[in-house]
């Protein structure tokens, strides 16, 4: 469900804060 995206994406809950996560 989450993918690791190259460019830094703002996901609630996922990447320790960092936000490198995106819902595809």
């Amino acid at each position: 469900m989450f993918s690791v995206c190259g460019r830094a994406c703002v996901v609630e809950g996922v990447g320790s804060g960092r936000g490198v996560c995106c819902v595809k």
